[in-house]
């Protein structure tokens, strides 16, 4: 088994005197799946294109503090 790091234990609230069974990992949870976004107005709209939607089939929405865009479709 991989070392732990010390500050990784105490993240978790291990003792620090044990040797890093029962460490939940980061990477081991399983993250909702999130709208993928877009940093450019262009670049959303060739990703729709490409995916098979028309003009008329989604929307362009801001997100990520009006920084990016995301496609809503339309229903």
């Amino acid at each position: 088994m991989v070392k732990v790091h010390t500050r990784e234990k105490k993240k978790y609230g291990m003792g620090t005197h044990l040797n890093g069974k029962g460490v939940v990992y980061r990477n081991t949870v399983k993250k909702p799946n999130r709208p993928q976004t877009y940093k450019h107005e262009e670049t959303a709209h060739k990703v729709a294109e490409t995916s098979g939607l028309k003009k008329d089939d989604y929307v362009l929405v801001k997100a990520k503090r009006n920084k990016k865009f995301q496609i809503v479709k339309n229903k």
